[in-house]
C-alpha cells in the first residue's frame, strides 16, 4: 500500500515534469522523502530533476549517491551520475564510483567497464581503454550496445595511431 503512495508520487512527478512545473516535481519528491527517507526510486528522480531540469548538479549528485546507498543494485542512478561525472570530465570520481559497482552482485557489467574504457581514453590511455571496451564487449548481450563499444575501440585506435605520427 505504501509503495502504491510512491509510485503515485512519482508518476505525479513526471507529469508535473512533462508540463515543466519543475518546482511542482521537486515539492512531490522532496514530500516523499519526508514520508520515505530511504526510497531510492524517489533519490534517483530527484537527482534526474536536479541534473536535467533544474540544474543544481551538487543536489543531483547528493541524490544519485543516496539513492546508490539505498539501492545498490539500482543501475538508474549510476548511469545519471556517470553521465554527469562525464560531461563534468570528472573522471576521477567515475573511476571511483564504477569501482564500487564493480563489487555489487547485479549491477550491469559492460556499463561498467565501459566506463572505466571512458576514463582512461579521456586520459589518453588508449591501449587500456581498448581492453576495458573489449571486457564491456564480452559483458554485453545487447547487439546495438556491442557495436556502440566496437565503435569505440575504433575511434581509440585511430587516436592511438594518431598519436605515433
Amino acid at each position: 500500500m505504501y509503495v502504491e503512495y510512491i509510485e503515485h508520487v512519482l508518476e505525479e512527478a513526471d507529469r508535473a515534469i512533462e508540463v515543466r512545473d519543475y518546482h511542482m516535481a521537486e515539492r512531490l519528491l522532496k514530500g516523499a522523502l519526508y514520508d520515505e527517507p530511504g526510497y531510492a526510486k524517489v533519490h534517483n528522480h530527484l537527482g534526474w530533476l536536479y541534473q536535467y531540469y533544474i540544474v543544481n548538479h551538487k543536489q543531483a549528485e547528493l541524490h544519485f549517491k543516496f539513492a546508490i546507498r539505498f539501492d545498490p543494485k539500482f543501475d538508474a542512478p549510476y548511469i545519471h551520475l556517470s553521465n554527469m561525472y562525464i560531461d563534468n570530465r570528472r573522471y576521477t570520481d567515475l573511476r571511483e564510483m564504477m569501482e564500487g559497482a564493480l563489487k555489487v552482485d547485479g549491477v550491469n557489467k559492460s556499463f561498467i567497464y565501459e566506463n572505466y574504457g571512458k576514463t582512461h581514453e579521456a586520459s589518453g590511455e588508449f591501449s587500456k581503454a581498448i581492453k576495458y571496451y573489449k571486457m564491456a564487449i564480452y559483458e554485453t548481450i545487447d547487439s546495438y550496445d556491442a557495436d556502440e563499444i566496437k565503435s569505440s575501440i575504433k575511434r581509440c585506435k585511430y587516436k592511438r595511431l594518431k598519436r605515433l605520427f
